[in-house]
């Protein structure tokens, strides 16, 4: 196109940018050996005047007319704000290959001491949303371990089987198949059953 951008949602997962400052971090360039003069601006993630860019007729699939691109985000935040979640406070989990949690912290970064990292929601109008992420990036390797395992034949029928119980009798089980991530961080934790007795049941 005209010209080459990012926007603030999708820089700031890449350890490149400063949340505090909302800028590229020159400390880890500098670490890192990026040079700073192949990084491109950063707008903000909607605009109504100027599209960030415009995909050509049949670029998608040969019926697909051009299309002006007026808002770009990165795939989690993209959830957390198709799903309305646009106030302080607001929460959301998505389920996929991988389980997210993001939280909407408003106008301020969260700096944790947890290995919980500050992300960028948005931005509008050089007004920048905040928010609080958490990942399991193995969900659906512990979903087909306890489809092989027999504990259900189909994936379909997990929400029946948890909602025929009122409890869980005080099993738990921890789904660290590939350890655990934020807030532990521990890649060395394993999947555990805990409170199995004699009248625990499939």
């Amino acid at each position: 196109g005209e010209y080459n951008a990012t926007e603030p949602s999708n820089v700031s997962a890449t350890g490149m940018y400063d949340p505090f400052l909302q800028q590229y971090n020159s400390i880890i360039l500098g670490l890192i050996g990026f040079p700073s003069k192949m990084l491109v601006p950063i707008v903000d993630s909607a605009t109504t005047g100027r599209p960030h860019c415009v995909v050509e007729k049949g670029a998608i699939a040969h019926h697909v007319p051009e299309m002006a691109v007026h808002a770009v985000l990165a795939d989690q935040q993209a959830a957390l704000f198709g799903c309305a979640g646009v106030n302080r406070g607001d929460t959301m989990i998505s389920m996929g290959t991988g389980t997210f949690l993001q939280k909407n912290l408003a106008g301020k970064p969260h700096a944790s001491m947890n290995g919980l990292y500050p992300l960028v929601g948005w931005r509008l109008d050089e007004e920048t949303t905040f928010i609080a992420e958490g990942q399991q990036h193995h969900s659906s390797v512990i979903i087909q371990w306890a489809k092989d395992m027999g504990l259900f034949d189909d994936v379909t029928q997990t929400s029946a089987i948890a909602e025929s119980v009122s409890s869980s009798n005080g099993v738990v089980f921890v789904p660290a198949m590939g350890g655990l991530q934020t807030c532990y961080n521990d890649d060395r934790a394993s999947c555990t059953l805990f409170g199995l007795k004699p009248d625990t049941t499939k």
